[in-house]
């Protein structure tokens, strides 16, 4: 993978976990772009060890996501989620049977999204009834349940129009991202740094690695992110606007260092050192190595990258 697109990757991986997934993409004129109009199926309860969990449908898929301690563990399976029922298998893990049943009145959100037409959405709390267990590898969470408050949400079509990624983000920042990634073990590491004069609550220095696995008939996403508050978590030596070394120390969840040399003449790029992570249901899992491919980049702007790296620190 070439080093600009491992940046990209790492950025759409940080966004995708962090902002869960959007609905799919309808066709629109050009200089806009449209989401389809939707339906979905939501509750949110409390696992064992402290960790929360969501769980949600659309269509023909089904999605448990378990946060806490740093970490995030997303788990997507084929099932059904429509008519006012969820019902899937996560493996050896779990699964949930539910039927929905209206609880109140309706409420009406008007979406109020500069440069946006439709997109409103009508809510009807209710409650879930039916089965839902589940319990996570190495048994870092469980959750049994027969009846869950919950939410069904139907959302019109809507029409924004494109503006770029440049309005909105009238400043200037500076950025060192660091990536690192293992594709044919599905792992990956990434570490930001921001630094931004005129708005001093966008710097700081964020870590995230994510396991990707697909036993049968689901997809894991396991995450961990930690923001440092300490500036030497991530040193970097530059020359030229190139990043020639960066070595990184994050805290908990991970532990150990890793170093990342550009390559120079007939020498490859290198990522080194003792660091690793603690992902629930998987435990110690390393992050540097010769399995590793490494890039290291400094972006400087207002838009684009600018808007990708706001949603994380802002």
């Amino acid at each position: 993978m070439g080093g600009m697109r491992l940046i990209v990757a790492a950025l759409a991986a940080l966004l995708a976990l962090g902002c869960g997934i959007a609905p799919a993409s309808a066709v629109a004129k050009r200089g806009y772009f449209a989401t389809d109009p939707s339906s979905s199926m939501q509750v949110q309860l409390r696992g064992s060890n402290g960790y929360g969990i969501s769980l949600s449908g659309d269509g023909g898929y089904v999605f448990l996501s378990v946060q806490g301690h740093h970490a995030a563990v997303q788990y997507f399976a084929h099932g059904a989620a429509g008519k006012g029922r969820i019902k899937a298998r996560f493996g050896s893990l779990g699964h949930v049977a539910l039927r929905f049943h209206p609880r109140g009145k309706a409420h009406l959100h008007k979406e109020q999204e500069r440069n946006c037409r439709g997109g409103d959405s009508l809510t009807q709390p209710g409650v879930f009834v039916g089965k839902l267990d589940f319990e996570g590898e190495q048994g870092y969470t469980a959750i049994h349940a027969s009846r869950i408050k919950g939410t069904v949400t139907h959302t019109k079509r809507q029409v924004c129009k494109n503006n770029g990624g440049e309005e909105g983000f009238p400043f200037s920042l500076k950025s060192t991202i660091v990536s690192a990634a293992a594709d044919e073990s599905g792992i990956s590491f990434n570490a930001f740094g921001v630094e931004s004069k005129s708005k001093p609550r966008l710097s700081g220095i964020i870590f995230n690695a994510t396991v990707v696995e697909s036993p049968p008939g689901l997809s894991v996403f396991r995450s961990i992110q930690v923001r440092a508050a300490d500036s030497n978590a991530l040193s970097v030596v530059t020359s030229q606007g190139r990043v020639d070394e960066a070595t990184v120390t994050p805290p908990a969840p991970f532990f150990g260092s890793a170093t990342y040399r550009r390559a120079v003449a007939r020498k490859s790029e290198t990522w080194a050192g003792s660091l690793a992570g603690d992902f629930p249901g998987l435990g110690t899992v390393s992050l540097a190595g010769p399995k590793f491919c490494a890039e290291g980049v400094l972006l400087k702007g207002c838009n684009g990258a600018a808007a990708l790296l706001v949603s994380l620190f802002g």
